[in-house]
Order: structure tokens, then C-alpha cells, then sequence
């Protein structure tokens, strides 16, 4: 740029652009060649050499020289984030339209190509940038999906455990929902690690043990929950199954005073419709009391008093 031409930035790219006017066939290959001077020959070498605080200038000089991805990369908002990612973000929240912007997945698990692949490389980033605003305005089913499609599948996992650990306890028609979504999420991961999907697996295999119990099937319930060995079936087995509570994952210490509840309404359900005297109820109604008495675990209020209530009803 010493050239007595070039004495501004502006001056410098319309010297070298000049030319496509007295030659238009020359176009591509001058604006490539001023475009590679611009990004990679001077690059941020040049036009920041003070620092980052040139940066304008190198933006100006990208932006004229119609590198505007390039450009519009390196600015950031002020809370420090990128700005393309914001962009891209933005854009699928407005249009709606995901899938031609970012892609999806197809059937053999692989993201299909779309719009954000004309201007970055690797999309993974951004993808899971759209997924995390997506999170973060409650829509949890398509944030999930976005995670999958940006190869975070812990991050999906993460995500299902702390909605479905949520909904188990608060909203029952969202719960079957998200179930569905993380039974399909579980099916279609086989590269991922067993123990990135232990907690999820287990949280299925609740809602499962709650489906029992609302079904009145006690019998398979009794099944499914000595299989979990989350809650002891009888008082013997409340010493081991309290001290084993430490190494259960928090999203699912969150839900079992919830399932204790279930359990417990199962078995007085049980109790009241039996003509005889079933002693796996009774011992199960004896245990899940004994239990809550004795974890290390505080339940909520209205949990407790609802299983003395269930307790009084008979006489166990």
C-alpha cells in the first residue's frame, strides 16, 4: 500500500478495482485477487497491528472488498458474543424456517447441507448457538433436536433430563411428551457413551414406574421398582438403599419423593381392592415410610403429609 495512489484504504481497493472497469472479463479474477491481498496477504497482521483495537479498519477494508462474512465474523456484541452466531440465530427464530438455514438430519443421522454451509466450515458451533436460544425461549423439543443436529449430544441429554425430571413433577401431559422425544433420542444415539444416557435411562425407567402405578398394575409396579432399586421394597432394605442414595444423579434424587407418592398411592389402591391381606403391599407401604423418614433428602411439604394421610388409611 506505499503506492502514492493508495494514500487511504478507500484510494488503495479503488486502484485495485479499477481495472474491472476498463476490462470486465477480468472482474472474477481481480475481485479474487484483491480479496485474497485483503484477507490473507495483509490479513490481521496488517491491519491490526496496534491491536485489537483497529479492528474497524480491518472491517472496512472486508466489508469494501465484499468479504462480508469475513467481516462481520470478527465483530462482537457487547456482551462479548459473536455476532454471526446472533445473526443466524436471529434469522431462524424470525423465519421459522430451520432447516433451510442450518439443515437436518437425515436418515442416516447426518446433517443435510443448507444455507449456513456457503459461509462457515464447521456449523456445529452456531447450530448449538441456535439451539441454546431456542432452549432459553421454552420451546425444549426443538431445542433438543437442534442440539442432535449440532452433534452436542450431551448437551440434549442434559437438556431432556432437566425438562423430564421437571415434568414428572409439575405437567404430566409435557412428561409423556418429552418421553416420547427422549425414547426417540435414545433409540437413534448408539454412538453415544452408556454413560452419557445412564440418567436419562433412568428417568425413563421412572416415568415407566409411574405409568404402572396410575395403571393400578401393583404387581409389575413392585417389578419395575426392584429392578431400579431407587426405593426399598421392604424395611429391611431401607438401610442399604439410603446409604446407595449419594451415587443417584440429582436430576433423579429430584423426583423421588414424586415417585415415592405414586408408589405409595399404588398400593393403597391395591390394599383397598384386595379382599385379602397382600403382605408385598404392606411391606412396600411400611418401607416407602420408613424411607422417607430416614434419606438424606428433604420432601416437599405437601408430599409428606400426603403420604402419612395415604399411611392412615390403613392399618399397616
Amino acid at each position: 500500500m506505499d503506492s502514492d495512489l493508495a494514500d487511504s484504504l478507500e484510494n488503495w481497493l479503488w486502484f485495485k478495482l479499477f481495472a474491472v472497469k476498463i476490462d470486465p472479463h477480468l472482474t472474477p479474477i481481480i475481485y479474487a485477487e484483491v480479496q485474497k491481498n485483503v484477507s490473507i496477504d495483509y490479513g490481521e497482521t496488517y491491519f491490526m497491528a496496534a491491536g485489537t483495537s483497529e479492528f474497524h479498519y480491518y472491517f472496512t477494508a472486508l466489508w469494501l472488498s465484499g468479504q462480508f462474512e469475513r467481516a462481520i465474523k470478527g465483530l462482537k456484541t457487547p456482551s462479548g458474543g459473536d455476532v454471526f452466531e446472533m445473526a443466524v440465530s436471529r434469522a431462524v427464530y424470525l423465519t421459522g424456517q430451520a432447516e433451510a438455514i442450518i439443515g437436518s438430519l437425515g436418515p442416516d443421522g447426518k446433517r443435510t447441507p443448507a444455507l449456513i454451509d456457503e459461509y462457515v466450515d464447521d456449523c456445529n458451533y452456531i447450530i448449538s448457538r441456535v439451539a441454546h436460544d431456542t432452549e432459553l425461549g421454552g420451546d425444549t423439543t426443538q431445542a433438543v433436536k437442534l442440539y442432535m443436529l449440532a452433534n452436542a449430544p450431551v448437551k440434549a441429554v442434559e437438556l431432556l433430563c432437566t425438562e423430564l425430571s421437571d415434568a414428572i413433577r409439575v405437567n404430566r401431559t409435557k412428561m409423556n411428551e418429552l418421553r416420547r422425544l427422549a425414547e426417540e433420542f435414545v433409540s437413534s444415539q448408539g454412538d453415544v457413551r452408556a454413560s452419557v444416557l445412564s440418567t436419562l435411562c433412568i428417568i425413563l425407567d421412572i416415568c415407566t414406574l409411574i405409568d404402572l402405578c396410575e395403571s393400578g398394575l401393583a404387581d409389575k409396579a413392585l417389578s419395575v421398582s426392584q429392578q431400579l432399586r431407587l426405593i426399598p421394597l421392604e424395611a429391611d432394605q431401607v438401610p442399604v438403599i439410603v446409604g446407595e442414595f449419594h451415587l443417584i444423579p440429582q436430576k433423579v434424587r429430584e423426583v423421588i419423593p414424586d415417585l415415592c407418592l405414586h408408589l405409595m398411592r399404588c398400593m393403597i389402591d391395591a390394599i383397598h381392592a384386595s379382599s385379602t391381606v397382600n403382605v408385598r403391599y404392606s411391606k412396600q407401604v411400611k418401607a416407602i415410610m420408613l424411607y422417607a423418614a430416614t434419606v438424606n433428602y428433604e420432601f416437599p411439604q405437601h408430599i409428606t403429609s400426603k403420604l402419612l394421610q395415604l399411611q392412615a388409611s390403613i392399618a399397616v
